[in-house]
């Protein structure tokens, strides 16, 4: 998840990871992870996905308006390079190197 839900300049202009308590970039279920690290979706052979997301301690008002990512690469979860953090490509720890955005919606509610 995304901080920002402002589709101005599309995918580009939705800021970076959620992260309300400043952590490193991971998998969902590590100890130390993003608020907004949500881990990799997969998706079927005609190019759908279904992702159903928990975020133990996230309460639905904190992340209304705010956005989703789909990047080209599969997230390595801040396990991978991180030897040029600020670089795409080798920032494992903030960005699990995924990559470009390639698809994004902002998080909102129906009654």
């Amino acid at each position: 998840m995304h901080a920002l839900g402002n589709l101005t300049a599309g995918c580009d202009s939705l800021g970076s990871h959620y992260n309300p308590a400043a952590a490193t970039h991971g998998a969902p279920d590590a100890l130390v992870h993003h608020g907004g690290d949500l881990g990799n979706i997969k998706a079927d052979g005609a190019g759908l996905a279904y992702v159903k997301a928990t975020m133990p301690g996230v309460q639905l008002n904190n992340i209304l308006g705010r956005s989703v990512v789909v990047h080209e690469l599969e997230d390595d979860l801040g396990m991978g390079d991180n030897s040029q953090p600020g670089v795409q490509g080798h920032t494992s720890l903030t960005t699990g190197n995924a990559g470009a955005r390639i698809a994004c919606c902002i998080i909102g509610a129906t009654e």
